[in-house]
């Protein structure tokens, strides 16, 4: 038998925290689905960080066009399943109890190249499992459902965003190395931000340690750069900071801190904490 596939449409998905591919789910077409991909000469194939519909331009013994085919406005019906379990500990905070809810992902708006409303993923794309208008899928809660509506006006690439999480990054002084430093500060070398600071907390091994805060939330990212610098202030007033670590770590996304805060601060800040 003859086939000659072209790509009908194709879906990716995209993260804030991550420079490249975004792969922390799988996704299925439930059992309805696969009988229309069957019987319409249509193929669903996935890769990590999206998935394509490719369909037969020759199917049933003669040729047909995409647009022949969009016509007959069918609907796919695809289950997500979670596979990164470390997902919300980067990503922007919904405000309302994920275990009550499911993800609901469409191209309602075909002409619209995200299947969310908005440039990223909100509460809006939330709803209480379960959904009424789905049969269900198994015993498990799926993270989400996507529907992709084939007609006039299929947009070759839709996307599903997702925005990292900001917090306030605290910096503490807890080597040696950092200890050492008689006047310390830490400064964004891209923006000359210095961080507030020093802090003190006592640390559980029962040591006091200086720490520096962000002066307001920045992102999470899986990028690394060299911008964020641990200067020994020059208290002469000359402005030549001595650089003593030129490129400070990054948050990890998988390390969740339990140290307190310092008796000083104000406010209810939640940190990313990186221990140098």
């Amino acid at each position: 038998m003859k086939m000659n596939y072209q790509i009908l449409t194709e879906v990716r998905f995209e993260h804030e925290f991550y420079d490249g591919v975004f792969s922390a789910f799988d996704i299925y077409p439930t059992g309805e689905t696969t009988f229309i991909l069957k019987n319409f000469g249509l193929e669903f194939r996935k890769w990590p960080g999206g998935f394509m519909i490719l369909f037969d331009k020759e199917h049933g013994g003669s040729d047909r066009s995409k647009a022949s085919l969009l016509t007959k406005e069918l609907s796919l019906h695809f289950v997500l399943k979670l596979e990164d379990k470390e997902l919300f500990n980067y990503t922007n905070t919904f405000n309302t109890d994920i275990s009550k809810h499911v993800f609901y992902f469409s191209n309602s708006h075909v002409a619209r190249e995200n299947l969310h409303s908005g440039e990223v993923v909100s509460n809006k794309a939330l709803f209480a499992y379960p959904l009424r208008f789905f049969k269900s899928q198994g015993l498990a809660k799926p993270f989400g459902h996507l529907v992709l509506k084939l007609k006039p006006g299929l947009r070759d690439i839709y996307t599903i965003k997702f925005e990292a999480l900001a917090r306030y990054w605290r910096y503490i002084l807890a080597s040696n190395e950092a200890r050492s430093v008689e006047h310390p500060m830490i400064m964004d070398n891209e923006t000359q931000t210095i961080f507030d600071g020093p802090n003190y907390l006592i640390l559980p091994s029962g040591q006091q340690a200086a720490f520096f805060v962000s002066p307001a939330p920045i992102k999470l990212t899986n990028k690394t750069t060299i911008r964020y610098q641990l200067l020994e202030r020059d208290v002469e007033g000359a402005k030549r900071n001595k650089i003593v670590i030129r490129a400070l770590q990054y948050p990890n996304h998988a390390y969740i801190s339990s140290l307190p805060q310092s008796e000083d601060e104000e406010g209810d800040h939640k940190y990313s904490e990186i221990i140098i």
